[in-house]
């Protein structure tokens, strides 16, 4: 596949996330798909943060999610795509925390590698300081 097709994909793979359409966005990534969700520092503190590995794994992911907050706004504001199968999305969430009506956002960028067509790694990058100040304690 063209870079076209590869930003083309990740677009639809957004748009579906999105809608919550889970089954076509599962078929839009390889079996074994894994998504670093801005793990490091943040683990334990924020629900959805952390490594998944496969459908199983990315369902947890989006479980932890829904449970956790309410999306306000969610906006794609850059998309960085490489010859070699690889696209970075720079972006901005505005969330609110379900527990406590806190709202808080996270600027991020999320990075893709494609194989064979599909998505096979999404790694998140992004400054988690004002989702651990909502979540530490809650």
């Amino acid at each position: 596949m063209g870079t076209a097709e590869n930003l083309a994909l990740v677009k639809e793979w957004f748009r579906l996330l999105a809608d919550g359409q889970y089954v076509a966005m599962h078929a839009l990534q390889t079996e074994d798909v894994e998504w670093d969700c801005l793990s490091g520092a943040s683990e334990g503190i924020v629900p959805w943060v952390g490594v998944f590995r496969g459908r199983a794994g990315v369902d947890a992911c989006l479980e932890r999610f829904a449970g956790a907050v309410e999306s306000e706004s969610f906006e794609l504001k850059d998309f960085l795509v490489s010859e070699d199968g690889t696209i970075a999305v720079i972006g901005r969430t505005v969330l609110v925390a379900k527990k406590t009506r806190r709202r808080f956002h996270i600027d991020f960028v999320e990075y893709f590698r494609l194989r064979a067509g599909k998505i096979a790694y999404v790694r998140v990058f992004g400054d988690t300081a004002m989702a651990n100040a909502v979540f530490k304690g809650s």
